[in-house]
């Protein structure tokens, strides 16, 4: 159920970098949706690095769940 939440807010996070994107050039928007480590790096340019920290600290909190999950089986 944690793995799933952790998902869902990487995801959400994804996606307000992709409207940060969008604000200043769409086309960079629909291509940042597509390959969201452009996201990143589009993102942090246009200076919204709080947000892509934010972005960063849900994978990296996904990716411990899913390592967890995996090594313990739960």
């Amino acid at each position: 159920m944690l793995g799933f939440v952790l998902l869902l807010a990487h995801v959400a996070a994804d996606l307000v970098l992709v409207a940060a994107i969008v604000r200043k050039n769409v086309l960079r928007g629909a291509i940042a949706l597509v390959l969201p480590p452009l996201a990143v790096v589009w993102a942090w340019q246009l200076g919204a690095k709080r947000r892509v920290i934010a972005y960063g600290a849900t994978l990296a909190a996904f990716t411990v769940v899913v390592a967890v999950m995996g090594t313990f089986g739960a």
